[in-house]
């Protein structure tokens, strides 16, 4: 496993507030070395590696994210795979569940990493929903990429670990979902936060997202009401 950088991460659908993770981000961010954020979906990996971007020498050079799920089923996934690579330049290229890259893209993969000495050269960071070195184990993952890819590891939480942040995270959100719909954000009453809290969030904050986005679509007064959440967040906050 790579060396931890491990504290307990904030509102990472959104840029980093807390100190512990600026001062990760910050450290991280004028090097090269690779990192992998490591969580569930939608928990907010790939904004944390967008965050990590931002703050890097970087910024001004492309940021790249290819969905290693998604290559799978390309008719040509090898060069798929090296025109990213290609288009990332100098920035920066995200591999998201990078554990799910099928065999002839991990030797692909770990071959450019052996042999690109060239510049301009992208930075590479990952997300995974499981522990590499778990799939090294399992023999779904090549050892000596995982040793290359995997340096710094960033645990991100599951919302439902983060409870004190989801009033604000929704607030966050009713404020985005209506600026898209051009209307007020509405307000959100003690109930409905009670409810939102009681939740579990079994798809994160972009499960979160959507609700509030339905929220908003359904509100016609000040404040949203509890009959516009999603049945599933009644029924699982009953």
């Amino acid at each position: 496993m790579g060396s931890s950088l491990a504290p307990p991460l904030p509102s990472p659908a959104y840029a980093p507030s807390s100190d512990a993770v600026e001062r990760a981000l910050a450290l991280l961010a004028p090097h090269d070395a690779p990192v992998v954020f490591l969580g569930e979906p939608g928990s907010g990996r790939s904004v944390l590696g967008r965050r990590l971007h931002q703050l890097s020498p970087r910024r001004a050079s492309p940021w790249v994210k290819v969905d290693c799920r998604g290559l799978a089923s390309r008719s040509a996934p090898v060069k798929a795979l090296e025109d990213a690579i290609a288009s990332a330049g100098s920035g920066s290229i995200l591999l998201e569940e990078v554990e799910l890259l099928l065999a002839p893209l991990q030797i692909r993969l770990m071959a450019w990493l052996e042999t690109t000495r060239s510049s301009p050269r992208p930075r590479l960071l990952a997300t995974a929903q499981r522990d590499l070195e778990n799939e090294v184990e399992r023999g779904r993952f090549r050892e000596d990429l995982r040793s290359r890819i995997d340096v710094f590891e960033i645990r991100v939480p599951p919302l439902r670990e983060r409870r004190g942040e989801i009033a604000e995270l929704a607030r966050q959100l009713l404020a985005e979902s209506a600026a898209r719909l051009a209307v007020a954000p509405p307000g959100l009453p003690p109930e409905v936060e009670r409810l939102l809290l009681a939740y579990a969030w079994p798809g994160n904050v972009r499960e979160l997202r959507s609700a509030m986005e339905r929220a908003v679509a359904l509100s016609s007064g000040p404040v949203i009401e509890a009959s516009t959440l999603p049945p599933r967040v009644l029924a699982g906050a009953g």
